[in-house]
C-alpha cells in the first residue's frame, strides 16, 4: 500500500472509527454500519495466520491506538506474505 494511502486511512480511523473485515476474501474497512466496504485491500485473508482469519470473521474494530497498534500488527503479518 503506497504510504500517502495509508497516512489517509489511518486519519479516517482516528477521525471515524472503522471495522476491519472480509469481503470476497479480501482484506476490507468499513466505516459507519454500511453494508458494503468503504476499502478493499489486494490481501487474501487466506493467506494470514488462522487466528487473524477467525478475528476479521468477526470484524476488528479500530477505535483507537490500542486498537491500531492491534491493526499495524496484522499489517506485519501481511507484510511477511
Amino acid at each position: 500500500m503506497k504510504r500517502s494511502l495509508l497516512c489517509r486511512v489511518l486519519c479516517c480511523i482516528f477521525l471515524f472509527g472503522f471495522l476491519l473485515g472480509s469481503y470476497n476474501g479480501q482484506l476490507a474497512l468499513w466505516r459507519d454500519d454500511a453494508q458494503l466496504p468503504w476499502k478493499v485491500f489486494p490481501y487474501p485473508v487466506a493467506t494470514l495466520p488462522a487466528d487473524t482469519q477467525r478475528q476479521l470473521q468477526q470484524g476488528i474494530r479500530i477505535d483507537n491506538m490500542e486498537d491500531l497498534n492491534r491493526l499495524l500488527a496484522l499489517g506485519n503479518s501481511i507484510a511477511r506474505i
